[in-house]
């Protein structure tokens, strides 16, 4: 390196030497190994800087003095080589012209050598300043890759470091799971042994487990045996219960007579109930008006028995609980029958479809026992039938009834039919259903289309009898087995005299008061045993199979307490009076 150094410093270098320079310098490039390369790069720079600041003051120096001096010499030739030309023109008229050319072609010559001489002198100098930029280029290009060789350095030497790091945490997570796996492999010996020993004891117990599930089986066949005879006591026993209760009903008689009296705000009638918390079977009260023939008042107590007395303070529940064995009998293919008697609001509707309706109606879906339930509602007015679920064909009509209030609504009329002793009403609808909820919404909408009218003694009094039947059917031991409840919501007892209506009320109160005259004498036949006028009015026709057989009759006569219902309680406690003791027809 030093050597080429001074032959820059000496003499301008040619394509050779320049070549074999930088064949020289990449051989030593290529020599250096890596690990001394930082080192060798700043030596290699520091002489590079050296030799060229040398070039610079040194050879620069003298190349453009030695042209400095070129330069002058050949303007001292020029200007002397312009004199002998000055001079020669002066003497062109001596010399020839041939010399002359001679002469100038000399000059010529001599100029265009001295021209090449300065051409040759700049062209060595712009190849001396194109090494030196080539040898800066390659200086800068080393820097570079030396600079990108450290910063590749650099980048091994963290990447080598994280490396040895995470190898690090791979050897502390190696010892690590060569613990849990030691742990693991002593806690497998541990659960085998378990296992082992669960095994063993499984199979203990899974052997007294077949022994006492043989014990069991026994045990259960046993115990099979015994449920099916204490069903079968309890089937007998339920039979002998049923029997029983149809002879306590028989000895209550097949005919029962209650009275359920209404409380009042007003002046009351003077009941008295002896017995209301015994038997609850008598009534005492005074007699009102009543004059000896000497004017003086000769009011006394009257002391009535009947089947069941219901005071004011008795409710809905305890009525119907004093009818539910009855109800109950049409499971056994019975017909039993409930009348309401009585003067208009006397409570007969309160009563009838308050109270014991939909109680009735739950009772029967708890113990329906997949039978088959369905209704029938339909009024007796002016000794005409007619039907007061004519129209219901589906819910929307049903919830547009409730809604509208049938207002306008005209029942279609029915007539009946008598073959032999069955009664027949044609056309009656019979509407099949499935809740209590749907029951209650048929009473509702048939209630709102009963005929009603003011009177005296009632604002909405009904002018018809209205009829509503429960109808059950099921199949017992392959025989189908009907039973039906009829509930009788009659209309007001009151004597024509003391309603004052007008003519058509009258009519229909006539009407009323000759099916409850019908009624009247049915009783009084079947007591008598005589001729039973069944026929005499639409009222007894229609129920006339709820008088015969087994079935049981209820009839509830209601009384108000009010003191100006006095008379007409006093009718119904004697229409009730008449009919008592009464025995169905056989």
């Amino acid at each position: 390196n030093t050597k080429s150094s001074d032959q820059l410093k000496k003499a301008p270098l040619n394509a050779s030497e320049r070549n074999k320079l930088q064949s020289k310098f990449a051989l030593n490039l290529t020599k250096c190994d890596i690990p001394d390369l930082k080192e060798f790069s700043e030596k290699t720079q520091q002489k590079i800087n050296q030799t060229v600041q040398d070039l610079q003051n040194k050879q620069f120096q003298q190349s453009l003095q030695s042209m400095k001096e070129e330069i002058n010499k050949f303007s001292e030739e020029k200007e002397m080589y312009l004199k002998q030309i000055a001079a020669l023109k002066q003497q062109v008229g001596m010399v020839s012209v041939k010399e002359y050319a001679i002469k100038i072609q000399q000059l010529e010559a001599t100029v265009q050598v001295l021209q090449e001489k300065d051409t040759l002198n700049g062209e060595e100098l712009k190849q001396r300043e194109t090494l030196i930029d080539q040898l800066q280029q390659q200086l800068q290009k080393f820097q570079s890759a030396q600079i990108e060789k450290d910063s590749t350095l650099q980048k091994l030497l963290t990447e080598q470091a994280a490396k040895e790091v995470e190898y690090q945490e791979f050897l502390q997570q190696k010892g690590d799971l060569i613990a849990k796996n030691e742990a693991l492999e002593i806690q497998i010996l541990q659960k085998e042994k378990e296992l082992e020993l669960f095994k063993s004891h499984a199979t203990s117990v899974q052997a007294n487990l077949k022994n006492e599930l043989s014990e069991k089986s026994d045990q259960l066949i046993l115990a099979k045996t015994e449920l099916l005879d204490k069903q079968n006591f309890i089937k007998d026993q339920q039979q002998m219960i049923t029997k029983l209760e149809y002879q306590i009903q028989d000895l209550k008689g097949k005919i029962r007579i209650c009275v359920r009296i209404r409380p009042s705000t007003n002046k009351k009638i003077e009941f008295q109930f002896p017995d209301q918390f015994s038997y609850k079977k008598l009534l005492n009260y005074k007699t009102q008006n009543v004059k000896s023939v000497t004017g003086q008042e000769n009011n006394k107590q009257i002391l009535t028995e009947f089947d069941r007395i219901f005071t004011p303070n008795d409710d809905q529940v305890m009525v119907f609980e004093e009818f539910k064995p009855i109800v109950a009998q049409i499971f056994q293919g019975l017909k039993p029958a409930i009348f309401a008697y009585g003067q208009s609001g006397s409570g007969k509707t309160h009563t009838q479809y308050g109270g014991i309706m939909p109680q009735a109606l739950e009772m029967i879906f708890q113990m329906q026992e997949e039978a088959q339930i369905s209704v029938q509602f339909f009024e007796i007015y002016n000794d005409k039938i007619f039907d007061l679920l004519g129209d219901q064909k589906d819910k929307e009509t049903l919830h547009n009834s409730k809604v509208d209030g049938d207002k306008d609504f005209k029942a279609p009329q029915c007539r009946v039919s008598i073959i032999g002793d069955v009664v027949n009403i044609v056309n009656l609808k019979q509407i099949e259903i499935q809740d209590l909820e749907q029951a209650m919404d048929l009473i509702q909408v048939s209630q709102q289309r009963r005929k009603t009218s003011q009177t005296i003694l009632n604002d909405v009094s009904s002018r018809s009898h209205a009829v509503f039947q429960i109808h059950v059917q099921k199949t017992v031991n392959g025989e189908v087995c009907k039973g039906s409840l009829t509930i009788v919501d009659l209309s007001g007892s009151e004597q024509i005299q003391n309603t004052d209506l007008d003519q058509k009320r009258k009519e229909e109160s006539i009407f009323i008061n000759k099916s409850l005259s019908t009624l009247s004498s049915v009783f009084v036949g079947l007591k008598s045993g005589g001729h039973v006028p069944f026929r005499d009015s639409t009222l007894t026709k229609v129920l006339q199979e709820y008088f015969q057989g087994n079935n049981k009759v209820v009839m509830i006569v209601c009384l108000n307490e009010d003191n100006d219902c006095y008379q007409e309680g006093i009718n119904s406690l004697n229409f009730a009076q008449r009919i008592k003791g009464v025995g169905l027809k056989k």
